[in-house]
């Protein structure tokens, strides 16, 4: 495993803490900060990064680990553009991230959930006990919200 600030430091490129306001460009692509905030909770979760990518006409919203206070606060936050083609679902498509208030301001055309093997979940006892991690029969909700699950 490689140490964050060393292979930074050994790249002579910069460190930086980036919360929400934060905009860079480099080659076409802008980046800006939505979240975070300061201060931190101290919750992985809730501090996550959540990151947009603008290049030409297309926007990629990307929601990191974000929970649902963190989605509430970008939404109560009128500086802060969610709208996008594209949607990282939060937090692994837990039931813990994208509300459906996020998702309905997001009005993302496709969106990507990232999770590792064996994470989606056949249905079956114990779900109201569970991460809370996708299960194969929420996925054909998808194109009933005009979206298509990409797995």
């Amino acid at each position: 495993m490689v140490e964050t600030p060393g292979a930074v430091a050994g790249e002579g490129a910069v460190e930086r803490q980036i919360r929400r306001g934060y905009s860079t460009q480099f080659g076409g692509v802008t980046l800006t900060a939505l979240d975070p905030v300061d201060p931190l909770t101290g919750d992985a979760n809730g501090d996550s990064k959540v990151l947009r990518l603008s290049c030409g006409s297309v926007d990629v919203l990307l929601a990191g680990d974000a929970n649902a206070d963190s989605e509430a606060g970008m939404l109560a936050d009128p500086s802060v553009v969610l709208d996008a083609d594209v949607l990282k679902v939060g937090h692994h498509g837990s039931s813990t991230s994208t509300t459906d208030a996020f998702l309905d301001a997001v009005t993302p055309q496709e969106a990507v959930i990232s999770m590792g093997a064996g994470h989606l979940r056949p249905p079956g006892p114990g779900d109201a006990e569970s991460s809370g991690s996708p299960r194969r029969d929420d996925l054909p909700d998808g194109p009933q919200r005009h979206r298509r699950p990409y797995v």
